[in-house]
């Protein structure tokens, strides 16, 4: 490894190191009251290099919304592999995007805010750029499980573009998972409805949107 590889090798690490600081505080502190001297004493480094690698705190919160996305494609390829056709994979990554909710609520709750942006082509920052790009392979992902799911037959032919059933489907299937569980109790205490119940009848009604009736 040349001198310039090795030192790019350790900026991209002290990068990485920074992102994982910032993860820990603003899971601590919450984004909106965390500080950039927070990151800084957290990684042990100086606000001044900080500043050097992300211009702000917004910034800052862009890198993690990237690694989380990039974590939930990980979690659905991983869902998908060894699956027996097209509507097994579909299915089996929903599952996976309810346990990416359960277990990196952090990440769930990052890729909530950057999904809540107004964000116009002509003033995006690289931040946002990066996180629309890694954002765009996971519903890539989904629309290649879609379409070999129709290939295969296990998904209905009719069913149209698939980048448009996969958006919808992470539409339906994110929007769910939020307002179960941030209206749990209140339904729970009205309708007597748990959030497994909510979401096993959720599932069952998209999986039978994309069943093949023929197969």
């Amino acid at each position: 490894m040349s001198t310039a590889e090795r030192r790019q090798e350790e900026k991209e690490q002290r990068r990485q190191d920074i992102i994982d600081a910032a993860e820990a505080v603003f899971a601590r502190k919450s984004v909106e009251k965390a500080t950039m001297a927070d990151v800084a004493k957290e990684a042990r480094l100086s606000r001044g290099l900080i500043y050097f690698y992300f211009k702000d705190k917004d910034a800052l919160y862009l890198a993690i919304m990237v690694r989380a996305t990039q974590t939930l494609y990980t979690a659905f390829e991983k869902a998908a592999a060894g699956r027996e056709n097209g509507l097994e994979k579909i299915k089996a990554i929903g599952k996976a995007y309810v346990r990416f909710h359960y277990e990196m609520p952090n990440y769930f709750d990052a890729m909530a805010d950057f999904e809540s942006r107004t964000i116009t082509p002509e003033d995006m920052s690289d931040g946002e750029r990066d996180c629309l790009f890694e954002g765009r392979k996971v519903l890539e992902l989904m629309a290649s499980v879609i379409g070999e799911g129709v290939e295969d037959g296990s998904i209905r032919s009719d069913l149209g573009n698939p980048m448009s059933a996969a958006i919808s489907l992470w539409g339906f299937t994110h929007g769910m998972i939020q307002v179960f569980a941030k209206k749990e109790s209140m339904l729970n205490y009205q309708f007597n409805l748990h959030i497994d119940q909510l979401l096993e009848h959720g599932f069952e009604m998209m999986n039978k949107s994309l069943e093949n009736p023929n197969r």
